[in-house]
């Protein structure tokens, strides 16, 4: 069993590489040995970290975490269980963990993922083996439609899944599959119908037909994307007959059910 002192880990090539990485891309990112000296003594070594909050990247949030080299687990400063490792025997053991861990938590690629606006370089990334990475490339509305269309068949992740919702580049025929498979998604993504309908019906690429289905009571947010579909036609005579149907829908009238698909339309 090998036991690290702080110095050797703050020099692990997995530190200092991904550390580098963030400084190339613009951020500066914290990483601390932060062992108290009973801990120290028993062969625990506590580090604190940043991990990427799935909301607001790239803001990060320091996380601390506990090793255990004698057992072999890695514990947050909640107290859960993070994942269980062989035994650490050497320094390139512990450099593989800490290498692990920037995947899991906090890769350079994620951001990188959120701020290319190269589809070519987005086209590249969305098989990386980093989830994170996926979801990134899934929400960057620089994707190809071709990109997005395979993540969503090949890697139907939650991180995937949420990042397509919140994509206005995401393709209609997604959209159209996940609402079409309500109750399975719900089930796989332990999502309920509101959460879910409520960012479909926000998306600007969500078929008007649907749109105009949608109770605007409950879904008030179904209305103003109908309306901004409306506004950006081309075409003065659909635009003016999606609009007559959006004012029969506020004033209670049945809306025909025979409306074109958006993709269609010239917007």
């Amino acid at each position: 069993m090998y036991i690290p002192t702080h110095e050797e880990i703050l020099d692990l090539p997995s530190v200092k590489r991904n550390l580098a990485e963030f400084k190339r891309l613009g951020y500066s990112v914290p990483f601390e040995c932060t062992t108290g000296s009973t801990a120290f003594g028993n062969g625990t070594r506590q580090i604190s970290m940043p991990a990427w909050i799935k909301e607001s990247i790239p803001e990060v949030k320091m996380w601390e975490y506990s090793i255990y080299p004698y057992n072999g687990n890695v514990f947050s400063g909640n107290g859960h269980g993070i994942k269980k490792v062989a035994p650490l025997k050497t320094l390139e053991d512990w450099d593989n963990l800490l290498e692990s861990l920037f995947r899991q938590k906090f890769s350079p690629d994620v951001l990188r993922a959120r701020k290319s606006t190269s589809a070519d370089e987005l086209e590249v990334m969305y098989d990386s083996k980093v989830v994170g990475v996926k979801g990134q490339v899934a929400e960057n509305e620089n994707s190809s439609p071709d990109t997005l269309r395979k993540l969503w068949r090949r890697f139907k992740s939650e991180e995937v899944f949420s990042g397509l919702l919140k994509n206005p580049s995401c393709p209609t025929d997604i959209l159209v599959d996940i609402f079409k498979n309500q109750e399975s998604i719900m089930s796989k993504y332990y999502v309920n119908d509101f959460w879910l309908l409520s960012r479909l019906y926000k998306n600007p690429n969500f078929p008007i037909e649907f749109l105009l289905d949608a109770s605007w009571e409950d879904f008030p947010e179904a209305g103003v994307t109908a309306y901004s579909q409306a506004n950006k036609l081309k075409s003065e005579e659909e635009r003016n007959r999606i609009l007559s149907l959006i004012t029969m829908k506020e004033m209670g009238i049945l809306v025909p059910k025979d409306l074109p698909d958006l993709s269609d339309l010239d917007i």
